[in-house]
C-alpha cells in the first residue's frame, strides 16, 4: 500500500519521504535476513557444498532501496528522515505545502553550529 502511494506524481519530495520511512524498517528487516542468507551461501561455497555461480545477492543499503523505491536521492531520503526527527511542526508542514526546501531546513535543523 505504501509503494503505491509513492507512484502518486502529485507528491513532492519531502512528502515522498515521509511516506518511505516506515519502509526502512522493513527493508532493514530483509537486508538482515540477505546478509544471513548470503553468509550461509558463502559459507557453503568455502565447503565446496554451493556451485561457483553461487553468488550472494546484493541490493545495497535500506536506506538507498528504500530511497530509490520512493523516488528520491539517498540524499534526500536521508535529509528528509532527520527533518522528520528534528525539525518543527511548523517546518515540516512548511516542507509538505512546498513552501519550504528539505536543503534549507535541512541546514537549518540539522547541520550542529560551531
Amino acid at each position: 500500500m505504501i509503494e503505491a502511494n509513492l507512484r502518486r506524481r502529485h507528491l513532492n519530495n519531502f512528502q515522498l519521504v515521509e511516506l518511505a520511512v516506515p519502509l526502512l524498517e522493513i527493508e532493514k528487516a530483509l537486508a538482515k535476513k540477505r546478509q544471513s542468507i548470503a553468509g550461509k551461501k558463502r559459507a557453503n561455497l568455502q565447503l565446496g557444498l554451493a556451485s561457483e555461480d553461487a553468488e550472494p545477492e546484493f541490493k545495497g543499503k535500506a536506506t538507498e532501496v528504500v530511497a530509490k523505491k520512493a523516488g528520491v536521492s539517498t540524499r534526500t531520503f536521508e535529509r528528509g528522515k532527520k527533518i522528520l526527527e528534528k525539525a518543527s511542526e511548523d517546518d515540516k508542514q512548511k516542507l509538505r505545502e512546498g513552501k519550504a526546501s528539505i536543503t534549507r531546513v535541512y541546514s537549518e535543523n540539522c547541520i550542529k553550529r560551531k
